[in-house]
């Protein structure tokens, strides 16, 4: 066994005979025991304390199953368009977080994409209990249009500031898509026109 082996180098390093020796193994016991429980305690506790949000965000694939995939390439301005949020709280107490969605035109030509214009489109509350999640609908009404647009959702553990932004989010996902006018179909039917 392990135990004997250490205590018999334990005892010959120490030059520990006869008698001596039945203390050393207890000794050597002791330790190993007071070493796993140490162990065990420090795992315990560590894993009891990492507190931390998911966010995310899904589309509805063709069986109206919520996927991380199949994101939407171009949405409609001045109509709602469905997206999807995720959000897990798994810290120790009830929060209530707020996702603020902005459509930004970028200028992308250099390494580092700049923000040339935006709007924010939605600003919605989410209360989550202990340890709880839910998947949000959120729906986005943009008034700019354009291509290579990003769609930027920011995710605050409560209320966001008034320049929201991905300096100040505790969470960002985003997705680059297109923004193109109402179809002709929907603008004829909203104002209760036939249409063609």
């Amino acid at each position: 066994m392990v135990l004997d082996r250490v205590a018999a180098w334990v005892a010959s390093a120490f030059e520990i005979n006869g008698r001596h020796s039945a203390a050393v193994n207890a000794l050597v016991l002791v330790v190993a025991i007071v070493g796993i429980a140490g162990v065990g305690y420090t795992a315990a506790v560590s894993e009891g304390t990492h507190e931390y949000t998911e966010f995310y965000l899904l589309a509805e694939n063709e069986s109206g199953e919520l996927v991380a995939q199949g994101y939407p390439a171009s949405i409609q301005s001045e109509r709602p368009n469905e997206f999807h949020v995720g959000v897990e709280n798994h810290r120790s107490e009830p929060t209530t977080y707020s996702v603020v969605v902005k459509l930004q035109r970028m200028y992308t030509a250099n390494e580092t994409p700049e923000v040339l214009e935006e709007e924010t489109v939605t600003v919605d509350r989410i209360p989550l209990a202990a340890d709880a999640g839910t998947v949000e609908r959120l729906n986005v009404s943009p008034e700019m249009r354009g291509s290579d647009m990003r769609l930027r959702f920011l995710l605050y553990p409560d209320d966001p500031p008034e320049n929201a932004s991905i300096e100040t989010a505790s969470h960002e996902t985003h997705l680059w898509l297109n923004v193109t006018a109402p179809a002709e179909s929907d603008a004829t039917a909203s104002a209760g026109l036939p249409s063609r």
